[in-house]
């Protein structure tokens, strides 16, 4: 079985740190990385490019935009950020979490690699890796860290402000890019307090139109759930959740 999921895989830059203060340079790594490609040849195709900091299962999900892979794009941001031949740099991924762990993050340290970009590797298991993530501001050493968000509410409050409202920073919350847009959190509040759809839905897409300008995450892309069963099995549903539900399943 093939099913959605609500979970977005992303690269979070510390907007803190430099030089990824600079959104140009945000930017830049986004066209850098070849994120079509990771999908196709690491996730055999079971995946789907980020167009938004959502998934497409999710209430307020719009497609914004998608950061195509473009090396001269690229090179032209970081020279204009004053970075004409790189920097060098970190990445923390969590080994064993996701489907992109090792593999993964050597394709997109590759990628950055051809614009001048040396992101060292630093594997760390599941365990360590949160508590390293998620701490004060004035402790925390990660540049760039591999996470995943589901979205288990289905819906975008959920998903956008507890990633990227300035009030959810760590250790209260999971923000660990240290974002903050003003703008951004005014929507996000905004967001909450109404229960009309239409107005939420413009509300949400305006947002994610900052955000995904603001590039504080490298986006990568949204999981496909694959699920093995039995073709005597019928009824059992996979959850965009990532649940299993044999509640009516039975065999045949």
């Amino acid at each position: 079985l093939e099913t959605p999921s609500v979970r977005t895989i992303y690269m979070g830059f510390n907007v803190l740190k430099e030089p990824f203060t600079d959104k140009r340079v945000r930017q830049a790594l986004n066209y850098a990385v070849n994120k079509q490609a990771i999908v196709k040849h690491i996730l055999g195709g079971v995946g789907r490019v980020s167009d938004a900091p959502i998934s497409p299962g999710v209430f307020g999900y719009t497609p914004i935009k998608t950061y195509e892979y473009s090396v001269e794009k690229a090179k032209a941001l970081l020279a204009e950020a004053g970075f004409p031949t790189g920097f060098e740099t970190t990445l923390h991924p969590a080994v064993g979490r996701y489907y992109m762990d090792v593999s993964a993050a050597t394709a997109v340290a590759a990628d950055l690699l051809k614009i001048g970009v040396k992101a060292e590797i630093k594997m760390m298991d599941w365990a360590t890796y949160l508590p390293f993530i998620l701490r004060d501001k004035e402790l925390v050493e990660h540049k760039l860290y591999v996470l995943g968000w589901g979205t288990v509410t289905g819906d975008a409050d959920y998903g956008l402000l507890s990633l990227f409202h300035s009030g959810e920073w760590p250790k209260k919350g999971m923000a660990a890019s240290f974002y903050k847009n003003e703008k951004v959190d005014e929507l996000l509040e905004a967001g909450r307090k109404t229960a009309d759809t239409g107005q939420r839905q413009k509300i949400y897409k305006e947002a994610m139109e900052i955000i995904m300008d603001d590039a504080p995450w490298l986006f990568l892309h949204s999981e496909v759930q694959i699920t093995g069963v039995n073709a005597k099995v019928k009824g059992l549903v996979v959850h965009p959740t990532e649940r299993i539900i044999s509640k009516e399943a039975r065999i045949e």
